[in-house]
């Protein structure tokens, strides 16, 4: 197995990163109706504390773009679990995030 020495911030970024896509994989799928229902469950059942909210808020806070770099750069990795969207994108083109989706 590959062994890492990546830094717990970078553990994060790419956990947050994966959430935040999966998230984006739900929506473009109408699976929910809106991004804020992925943070609803995530603090229902994940453990994401409520005054942070979900991954999508969390995403939103840590700056979309970034994110969408991070995803970018983690999807030669798998880009099953990393995958940039078309839903992120409208979200950052609106520059309201995803409260404008």
């Amino acid at each position: 197995a590959p062994q890492f020495n990546w830094s717990s911030g970078q553990i994060q970024l790419r956990d947050l990163a994966a959430l935040l896509s999966a998230g984006c994989e739900l929506t473009s799928r109408a699976a929910v109706s809106h991004p804020s229902e992925i943070d609803v469950f995530a603090v229902a059942s994940m453990g994401f504390p409520r005054w942070r909210g979900g991954p999508m808020k969390a995403a939103q806070a840590h700056g979309l773009v970034s994110m969408q770099l991070a995803l970018r750069k983690f999807q030669h990795d798998d880009e099953n679990i990393w995958s940039d969207s078309a839903v992120l994108s409208e979200a950052i083109k609106t520059a309201q995030g995803f409260d404008a989706l």
